[in-house]
């Protein structure tokens, strides 16, 4: 039973989501860029990791064109983290109004097969808003994800996300890999979010924009097990406030084949730089919508 904080939260969200929601996109924005122009001018907190991140992409830049792309990047990221409150609201009138699902072929084509799905994502634009859509058009996905320790705000948070019927899988539980087996067994697709930085025992070095940093090799590993379609997928929004959600090309499945005299140890080094290869084309498309104050590019440690 939910404790009577939870419930007066998730009462608090509610309201909050039923306002923010009945805001038109141009008002949502002038908020988004407000808050921006306050966290560069007095907050600041952050910014040192965003130029870091943003000199190892693009490292020719002049001053002038890292403050440009910082001031571009800001209003998006604050943007998205208000978007969040939409999730709870989120119905499936929406998707006829304000979602666009592109390259739904490629999900499909690669379903068909019978084996369940892979899907390799990043954090780009609003993913919890992209993730109940696909939920509400009747796409059965599941997500790997952290959870809290405390209970509490584990109950809140899952509350808030899970409205729309998407599933999650605790990452590093006990039931993990059982979890992610018997949703491929039910041809179900789940989704791999690599562009965060990890390191041991879960994490492998490999390059992500030409320098090395650790990155979860799970997808790797499980990929080479039973060789289940992997597609891409990610999500923005565009100037009018209408999110699109595209699914990529697959991953060629035959390139098991090709490094089949591989150790496990280097499959996952090769399939895992491939997969950051596909993420880091993605950044290039849609730079200001991706999360440069992820301390993408931490020091290594081996434990």
């Amino acid at each position: 039973m939910k404790s009577y904080y939870v419930k007066l939260s998730l009462l608090l969200i509610n309201s909050l989501s039923f306002l923010y929601s009945a805001l038109p996109h141009r008002v949502r924005w002038f908020v988004a860029g407000c808050i921006s122009w306050f966290w560069i001018n007095i907050v600041k907190s952050r910014l040192y990791t965003v130029c870091k991140n943003l000199r190892i992409v693009f490292p020719d830049l002049t001053i002038s064109e890292y403050r440009n792309k910082i001031k571009n990047y800001l209003p998006w990221s604050i943007y998205y983290a208000l978007e969040f409150l939409k999730v709870p609201t989120l119905s499936s009138s929406d998707l006829n109004k304000s979602i666009k699902i592109h390259g739904s072929e490629h999900f499909d084509s690669a379903r068909s097969q019978g084996k369940g799905v892979y899907l390799l994502s990043l954090h780009l634009g609003c993913p919890d808003i992209a993730l109940n859509a696909l939920a509400l058009a009747g796409y059965p996905i599941c997500l790997i994800t952290k959870k809290f320790s405390n209970k509490g705000a584990n109950d809140i948070w899952f509350s808030l996300r899970s409205r729309s019927g998407l599933k999650y899988i605790e990452a590093h539980g006990k039931q993990t890999v059982f979890q992610i087996f018997k949703a491929l067994g039910n041809n179900e697709a789940v989704i791999f979010v690599l562009d965060q930085f990890m390191g041991p025992p879960f994490g492998i070095q490999t390059p992500f924009f030409n320098k090395l940093t650790g990155t979860a090799y799970g997808l790797s590993r499980f990929f080479i097990k039973n060789g289940a379609p992997i597609v891409p997928v990610y999500t923005y929004q565009d100037n009018k406030g209408v999110t699109h959600i595209q699914f990529d090309t697959p991953i060629k499945e035959d390139i098991l084949d090709s490094i089949s005299n591989l150790s496990t140890e280097e499959k996952s080094v090769y399939l895992t730089t491939l997969f950051n290869q596909r993420l880091e084309a993605i950044i290039l498309k849609h730079p200001e919508h991706w999360m440069w104050a992820h301390r993408r590019w931490k020091k290594w440690q081996v434990t």
